[in-house]
């Protein structure tokens, strides 16, 4: 925001805070409710001195986490609002950004009360788009800054195996994309690495000249506090809700702040990470970001010991709770396990495969215990999906839990809220009814791979697959594999399933570009294919039926249909087969030019079946593209060759052998081809007025040395439409382009003439435009 932006919304966030702030005073306090925030926070105090704070948090709905953060937003609102006068362009800016803050929480508790009527009207500053691409922008940079300090991959794997252990930074590894470890991590770890004072050190260069980040007393502080509330709003997005007015205000306040130094540092040169280059992303790049976006259920923390707690820390709370909730499952005690509570401060407790064991035993003697509720299914899936909806307006935690969506609901908030062992617990509820819908095993899987790992969320997904009646979880459990295996299953799947859409976009996830990084021709191929089928089983109602969440599906159309939009682009014969050739014909061989869409390695060629596919060679030069030397293109063929099918595959930058593709080769096309393109480049030549001996004469020459690629030579003298044919003998297919002695390339024009027109036929159906030549 400008300055001028800046003061508008100072000015509406004066009124706006205390008429919100009332309400929530309205839920803590029979007394009148002041309109001065001055004295509603005073009240605030009274009320707070007279009730306990776990008695403020249930009012309010948040935990004693949140609630601590919330009552010192609360101070530092009204400690700025005292001092509203004479402030200076940053003191109004981080008056807003406090109020905004405020708001946010409000709009937090409106969303877990929402029979409370605390909304309230605060003007767009920004459109959604916008926010969105500054969050994925966000989380770019932050990993490009921290991959430039430690100088690479490898460099950094190093850094993080020494910070967090061998065992986090091989689950992030398994999560991440290729050449990007940073990638495999939530948004709070990455955060919370970038804020940690020994890596932060690298970087407070890029922030000791601005003006920004003083909303706390160290640059570093208020960071982390912005990179936490973004933390938030991405969640919002993880489950598909959209984001308010507050914050995509706070989102465009916090970019602003958190970029315009490395923009500006970045035009120093004091930095390679030119933020500029991230917020330009297309649709389909957002499309696949949001696409996996997933709940990030931890605070960004500026300890690297901290993280480490963190990233162990929900393996060694199901270490624990499991085996309890094993007894007490075992034993029908189902209310009193919901209320279990962990101890954030047991002793570590190292990962084993017994654990996993035990893990897995909770699934299936869940699953089992609650086979006989099978007859309370509802009777079609948009009642399961309406009932969902209904249970989440309804509000907090349901205690005795009877139906799917009461069990799913569950299941989300206390994921939500960290509740990890209960979160399990209510899942496997949930999938014990063998419900044929896909999102939320997919969610699931998320909460899964943050706390086991991908090897033991396949675990866990084994022993579920063998007591679950649905096909789903087969389909399910295949997404856990590593690529190849996965994709290999996923094809065996889709044929023994061939309506069930989800399949396919999977499948054409798999050939994107967003999980190959380079995409051979034959990948755009696939995923092109998969994706016309997903949207045909769409279309006949064939996809829908599968999903629980309507905003997921939404999304996911929404990326199908931009990713195919996207490969339009190519034609449906280049995706068949990216290989093409251009022939030049000389007096000695036949020269060929081959041309491969997509990175490529090496290309090898053979001119029959019967022959070994060769190497076409490399050349010395390196390709830019790829950082290897580049193929050699040029093939040779004898003179005499007659119309044959030509072989040819090639390997791409990941040595994988893609082919053979087969590309038939007609000497006779070839010589209309080549003539033509000659034809179209030099059509200042076609014809020629000459003045020779007393006459004016028209030479024909050039179409002469070309006629393998004319149906028909029209010309006009002085007129705009050509009315005359000329004739030109058969070209010789042995010896194209030849000229007889006996054949003149001329005619003899009136002397006066001083405007001739041609436009060509040409064999291929197609005609040129009409060409004007004078003397």
């Amino acid at each position: 925001m400008n300055p001028k932006e800046i003061m508008q919304e100072f000015e509406s966030l004066e009124q706006l805070v205390p008429q919100a702030f009332q309400r929530i005073l309205s839920l803590l306090t029979d007394e009148p409710v002041p309109d001065d925030f001055a004295e509603q926070v005073e009240l605030y105090k009274a009320a707070r001195s007279k009730q306990s704070s776990a008695r403020i948090g249930e009012r309010l709905s948040l935990g004693q986490d949140e609630l601590a953060q919330f009552n010192k937003t609360v101070a530092d609102v009204e400690r700025r609002r005292q001092h509203s006068r004479d402030m200076t362009s940053t003191e109004h800016r981080n008056t807003v950004i406090s109020q905004l803050r405020l708001l946010s929480w409000v709009e937090t508790i409106d969303r877990r009360l929402p029979d409370a009527n605390l909304a309230f009207d605060l003007k767009a500053t920004t459109s959604e788009d916008a926010g969105r691409r500054r969050i994925r922008a966000l989380e770019l940079v932050l990993r490009s800054l921290v991959g430039e300090h430690h100088k690479g991959q490898e460099g950094l794997i190093a850094y993080l195996q020494k910070a967090f252990g061998e065992q986090v930074v091989d689950k992030w590894l398994r999560a991440a994309d290729a050449d990007d470890v940073l990638s495999g991590t939530a948004f709070s770890e990455l955060a919370s690495i970038f804020v940690n004072k020994e890596e932060f050190a690298h970087h407070q260069k890029l922030y000791d000249a601005t003006s920004f980040l003083s909303l706390m007393r160290e640059k570093r502080r208020t960071i982390q506090a912005f990179l936490e509330d973004i933390r938030r709003i991405r969640n919002t997005l993880a489950h598909n809700k959209r984001i308010s007015n507050t914050q995509l205000a706070l989102l465009e306040l916090y970019y602003d702040e958190l970029m315009t130094p490395v923009e500006v540092s970045h035009k120093q040169g004091a930095t390679r990470v030119d933020p500029s280059q991230y917020i330009n992303a297309s649709d389909m790049e957002l499309n696949t970001y949001f696409s996996n976006l997933h709940d990030d259920v931890m605070s960004v923390k500026d300890d690297i010991s901290d993280v480490r707690q963190a990233a162990k820390g929900i393996n060694r709370k199901l270490a624990i709770a499991m085996p309890i909730a094993i007894a007490l499952v075992a034993i029908g005690i189902f209310v009193i396990s919901q209320n279990l509570d962990t101890h954030e401060d047991l002793a570590e407790v190292r990962q084993t495969t017994e654990q996993i064991e035990q893990n897995t035993s909770v699934l299936a003697e869940t699953t089992s215990d609650v086979k006989t509720n099978t007859d309370r299914i509802a009777s079609s899936i948009d009642e399961i999906r309406d009932g969902v909806q209904a249970v989440a307006d309804s509000g907090g935690i349901i205690a005795n839990p009877q139906t799917p969506q009461d069990f799913y609901h569950n299941a989300r908030l206390q994921e939500r809220d960290g509740d990890y062992a209960k979160a399990r617990q209510s899942y496997a509820r949930f999938f014990s009814f063998g419900l044929n819908l896909v999102d939320p095993h997919v969610r699931y899987q998320s909460f899964l791979k943050l706390q086991e790992g991908r090897e033991g969320a396949r675990e866990v997904y084994r022993e579920l697959g063998s007591n679950s009646s649905s096909f789903v979880t087969e389909y399910a459990s295949l997404l856990l594999l590593d690529q190849g295996s996965r994709v290999k299953r996923l094809r065996e799947f889709a044929a023994q399933h061939p309506d069930f859409a989800p399949v396919y976009y999977e499948l054409s996830r798999d050939y994107s570009e967003a999980r190959l990084g380079d995409q051979a021709m034959s990948d755009k191929a696939a995923e092109y294919d998969y994706l016309q089928t997903f949207l045909k089983l769409h279309e006949e109602g064939k996809y829908l039926k599968f999903i629980l969440d309507k905003e997921s599906a939404d999304s996911q159309l929404a990326d199908a249909r931009a990713r195919l939009e996207a490969l339009k682009a190519f034609s449906e014969e280049s995706l068949k087969n990216p290989v093409t050739l251009t022939a030049v014909k000389t007096n000695a061989a036949w020269m060929l030019h081959v041309e491969i869409v997509g990175l490529v390695k090496e290309i090898f060629f053979r001119e029959n079946e019967q022959d070994e596919f060769e190497s076409t060679g490399l050349l010395p030069e390196v390709d830019p593209r790829t950082g290897f030397p580049m193929p050699n293109k040029t093939i040779e063929l004898r003179n005499d060759i007659e119309k044959t099918t030509l072989n040819f595959k090639y390997t791409d930058v990941r040595d994988r052998e893609r082919g053979p593709y087969d590309v038939v080769f007609d000497p006779a096309i070839e010589h209309q081809r080549f003539a033509k393109s000659i034809l179209q480049r030099f059509t200042s030549t076609w014809v020629a007025m000459r003045d020779y001996d007393g006459k004016r004469l028209l030479y024909f020459s050039t179409l002469m040395s070309y006629r393998a690629a004319i149906e028909e030579v029209r010309y006009g003298l002085g007129v705009e439409v050509p009315d005359k044919i000329y004739d030109m003998p058969p070209d010789d297919p042995k010896n194209p382009g030849a000229i007889t002695e006996d054949f003149l390339t001329y005619i003899e024009i009136p002397g006066d003439t001083e405007l001739v027109t041609v436009q060509l036929k040409f064999k291929d159906g197609t005609e040129s435009k009409i060409y004007r030549y004078t003397p």
